[in-house]
């Protein structure tokens, strides 16, 4: 009767542990898509900054936006594969 007891205990614990690990792999998770926004609206501003510096406003808030999407994509793929 004690061997069905400690098994399960031992059952609800790795119960436990894996419901702490489904919770830390969602919070690995949960900041990616503002750090995605962050890195494409601080390429957007340099950007346009250096597009307002060399009098090619489009073509540098251009230019930002698609660094900032290929910046975060990387970062995305990265977090992911860690």
């Amino acid at each position: 009767m004690q061997e069905l007891v400690i098994w399960l205990n031992t059952k609800q614990v790795a119960l436990i542990l894996m419901n702490k690990k489904s919770t830390h792999h969602w919070l690995k998770y949960s900041g990616l898509g503002i750090q995605m926004v962050v890195t494409m609206l601080v390429c957007l501003y340099i950007g346009k900054w250096v597009g307002i510096k060399f009098d090619f406003e489009i073509l540098g808030t251009l230019i930002g936006v698609f660094f900032g999407l290929f910046a975060s994509i990387y970062g995305l793929i990265k977090e992911i594969n860690n």
